[in-house]
């Protein structure tokens, strides 16, 4: 009696098999992605633009910090000044005995703490100057001197009524908002299109040695 029998393969067998896919449709899933990354990278680029836009104002407060606590020292110095005059004045009544030791003390006490002043202000001085360093991001030992402001141009006042106007719109913050709205919005999207049909075409190639059915 005949029969037959699977033919398993020999040692020698080999195959060799390739397949390939491609989404013809998906629903919009790939549209609504793309969407999504764009609104991320827009977000991306105002976050950068608020970034940047709050260490020039970080910088431009410091430097303004640096200009007042050196009008400070000048203003110091001359009491300074003034008190050494006012002291070597007293010291030259006290010998003739026209005041009294306390009008000394009380000259010399004045002197001292318009002196602990100048100090303080210097220290405050190095302080702010690091400080400016680490935001422009140049070495620690860089000593900045603030220059005369009296000659800076200063814009016109109908060209900063426009950003006046604006920042109610353009804000950082509010654009930053929206686009968010946008971007849960192509979420949404994203998550109907799991429910849309798909359409893939799918092709496949097989070859096998020896050549066996």
């Amino acid at each position: 009696d005949s029969k037959s029998i699977p033919k398993y393969p020999s040692p020698n067998g080999a195959d060799l098999s390739v397949s390939a896919a491609f989404n013809l449709h998906s629903g919009g899933r790939q549209r609504s992605y793309e969407s999504e990354q764009g609104l991320k990278k827009e977000i991306a680029g105002i976050n950068v633009q608020d970034q940047s836009g709050n260490i020039s104002l970080q910088v431009t407060a410091q430097y303004l910090n640096m200009v007042s606590l050196i009008n400070q020292k000048r203003f110091i110095e001359e009491q300074i000044v003034r008190a050494e005059t006012r002291l070597k004045n007293i010291n030259t009544l006290y010998k003739n005995e026209k005041v009294t030791r306390s009008d000394v003390l009380r000259a010399e006490l004045n002197l001292s703490a318009a002196k602990l002043n100048l100090e303080r202000v210097e220290n405050d001085i190095r302080i702010s100057n690091q400080k400016l360093d680490v935001l422009i991001d140049v070495p620690d030992t860089t000593r900045i001197i603030p220059t005369d402001s009296a000659n800076i141009v200063r814009p016109a006042l109908e060209t900063l009524l426009p950003l006046i106007r604006s920042s109610a719109t353009d804000a950082y913050s509010i654009r930053r908002a929206d686009q968010n709205v946008k971007l849960q919005n192509e979420r949404i999207k994203s998550l109907r299109t799991n429910y849309a049909p798909s359409l893939f075409l799918y092709s496949a190639y097989l070859m096998s040695y020896p050549n066996t059915v």
